[in-house]
């Protein structure tokens, strides 16, 4: 058995979605080019995110201009809080990358020094645990972001019509509900939360 490839499958996943996020974790060298362009998806992912909490923050303040009651505008908190905690988890491994791939360069080198019967249990364990983790994430962002479509359906079936409606309570600066713009804003907001 290949003890350093069963170590490394766990880790794929993992270093696909940050990758996506614009975070390099991969030990090769990569060029100056490609290193530009996952920073760059970094900041991307950033400044679309923060356009959505900024736009929360919008709906939020809109929210207690006009007199909404205390749990509608509760909802948006919680929304809000993981954007901000999730974008300064993500930050902090942007920034401290070297750190993430000096120790899993270290576990890997551990890997090759201890007894391959703990090695078996441990990757079977972690196996286990990334797969629960996938599932979970997987039904969590397909419900989130399929619950306004739901709900539109819901409406058109039962009552004729349906008013547009997007994953996150938020106020842009301009009318996100028109034809055009509706689908943009939806991925928008799928993507970057």
């Amino acid at each position: 058995m290949n003890y350093q490839k069963t170590f490394d499958d766990p880790l794929k996943l993992t270093k696909l979605a940050l990758l996506l996020s614009g975070i390099n974790v991969i030990d090769k060298n990569i060029s100056k080019a490609a290193r530009l362009a996952i920073d760059s998806l970094f900041f991307f992912n950033l400044a679309w995110l923060y356009m959505d909490v900024i736009a929360e923050f919008f709906w939020l303040l809109d929210g207690l201009r006009i007199g909404k009651s205390f749990d509608e505008l509760s909802i948006i908190a919680p929304c809000t809080t993981i954007c901000l905690l999730s974008s300064a988890k993500s930050t902090a491994l942007y920034c401290k990358g070297n750190i993430l791939k000096a120790t899993v360069k270290k576990f890997k080198e551990i890997n090759e020094d201890i007894d391959r019967d703990i090695i078996k249990k441990s990757v079977k364990t972690l196996h286990n645990v990334i797969l629960i983790m996938k599932c979970s994430s997987v039904v969590v962002v397909l419900v989130f972001c399929s619950l306004p479509l739901l709900s539109m359906a819901y409406d058109v079936y039962n009552y004729g019509e349906t008013v547009k409606k997007l994953p996150f309570l938020v106020k842009y600066f301009f009318n996100p509900f028109t034809e055009m713009m509706w689908p943009l804003v939806y991925f928008h907001q799928i993507w970057s939360n």
